[in-house]
């Protein structure tokens, strides 16, 4: 989920409600206004409805302090569905609130919930593999989820 800042104009009145923004949302930066001195940044942008939205980010990464506004941690610059195309709409939505559901491919998995922590392939049956994440088993039989707990 991306955090970010609602914007809603009306008569010339403008209100702002805080938001979490699914995954794999597609935005459009409209503008960039930049902190001065820092790094520090506040980006407004839209959605695909024309929804406008604020988001503070960091512009340069620090090794030391690892910040966790870091503008390349929020955003891929293409739109991943392209990226994907054999990926359905409905798909598409379980991957964006980060759930699962038997029948997703190994790709589908990642995407929803990231990479496993430890891959364990079947050593009698290389069509058989679990995945391990913290509190997570993926159970897949020729790179399909069958099961998950």
């Amino acid at each position: 989920m991306l955090p970010a800042k609602r914007i809603v104009s009306f008569e010339d009145k403008q209100t702002e409600s805080r938001v979490h923004l699914p995954r794999y949302t597609v935005l459009q930066i409209k503008k960039i206004k930049l902190s001065p001195p820092g790094s520090l940044a506040t980006l407004s942008l839209t959605d695909r409805d024309g929804a406008i939205y604020e988001l503070e980010t960091d512009l340069k990464y620090d090794v030391i302090v690892k910040n966790d506004n870091y503008i390349e941690d929020f955003f891929e610059f293409e739109d991943i569905h392209k990226k994907y195309p054999g990926i359905t709409e409905s798909r598409w939505q379980i991957i964006s609130r980060g759930d699962l559901e038997a029948g997703m491919s190994t790709v589908e998995c990642r995407l929803s919930i990231g990479d496993p922590i430890e891959i364990e392939l079947k050593k009698k049956d290389s069509r058989f593999e679990t995945w391990f994440y913290n509190g997570k088993t993926l159970e897949f039989e020729n790179g399909t989820l069958q099961r998950y707990k």
